[in-house]
């Protein structure tokens, strides 16, 4: 799926132009012409107008997600608190070349900034839906600290296994580096785990991903190595229908506060974020459901 802008002056153009110089190639927030005019194949054009605020004024974390009905027609259901995972998808779905593959799933997908900019997004619309990234969805975490979180990385060509062959990003930060508050240098206990997924299935809050592509360990000095990337587990699609299901049970039950998870085949393990830490949900971290281990995270917010 790609966008153009429809151009009603040639001043109105020549605007637009100039605020593409001051906004780098690698902007991760959608553009604000007048109106955008999203293709794709197999669905229908799509022109919005946009109340997005001035980039260099608004801190990039979407708050609000939803679901509806297919080809980015229309929200039907009511607004849910988005997360960090919810975040990575959405610039997951408007800017990796890896989407496209997925559009029956995404483009039931919608997002707003918040209440206050009430204009309805698709997924795929993010960044203008220009889908021509090799981006990818990244986790980040640290038991020790504790420390879960899930952002995307764009890989920027050469060895896979070279760090600095990617460039993280999410929220108002186009480039996450070891040290800052996205990506936690380790500790005396435990090294911080930076992991590339291959998605293999992906819906409005939640997303499913193969053996990871590419992994890192950071240490307590901020120094990068490279991990091992475990082999393919022999885990079926039976099984991953089995876990959704049994974590969209748990998430009914409004004491376990989930928000949103992502599963990993080849790690067997499920990452769960959480809108608050409880009781309950804390007693589900480090358990087994079934074959599969849970990790369970609190959503990481931008510092005051």
């Amino acid at each position: 799926m790609k966008a153009k802008i429809v151009a009603g002056t040639i001043i109105a153009l020549i605007a637009v132009a100039g605020i593409a110089l001051v906004v780098s190639s690698t902007q991760l927030y959608p553009k604000t012409p007048e109106a955008v005019e999203v293709e794709c194949e197999g669905c229908e054009t799509i022109d919005r107008p946009s109340d997005i605020e001035p980039l260099d004024v608004y801190n990039g974390r979407i708050e609000d997600y939803s679901s509806g009905q297919s080809d980015c027609e229309g929200r039907t259901e009511d607004w849910n608190t988005a997360v960090c995972l919810h975040n990575t998808i959405i610039r997951w779905s408007g800017e990796s070349e890896h989407a496209v593959d997925f559009w029956d799933s995404v483009s039931k997908c919608y997002w707003r900034w918040d209440p206050d900019h009430p204009t309805e997004w698709c997924y795929p619309e993010w960044a203008d839906g220009r889908q021509d990234l090799d981006v990818h969805l990244v986790t980040i975490a640290n038991n020790d600290i504790p420390f879960g979180h899930s952002v995307c990385g764009e890989y920027k060509g050469g060895g896979m296994e070279d760090f600095d062959n990617w460039r993280f990003f999410q929220y108002n930060d186009g480039d996450i580096n070891p040290g800052e508050w996205q990506m936690p240098c380790g500790t005396d206990n435990e090294n911080t785990k930076v992991r590339v997924k291959s998605v293999f299935s992906i819906s409005c809050r939640s997303g499913g991903s193969e053996p990871v592509i590419a992994a890192w360990e950071i240490d307590k000095n901020c120094d990068v190595s490279s991990r091992v990337v475990g082999l393919p587990s022999d885990t079926k699609d039976e099984d991953t229908t089995w876990i959704n299901a049994e974590i969209e049970d748990l998430e009914k039950k409004p004491e376990m506060q989930i928000a949103a998870w992502m599963i990993d085949i080849g790690e067997k393990e499920v990452d769960i974020w959480v809108y608050e830490l409880t009781p309950e949900n804390q007693q589900l971290d480090d358990t087994m459901i079934g074959e599969w281990k849970v990790n369970v995270w609190e959503d990481q917010k931008p510092p005051e």
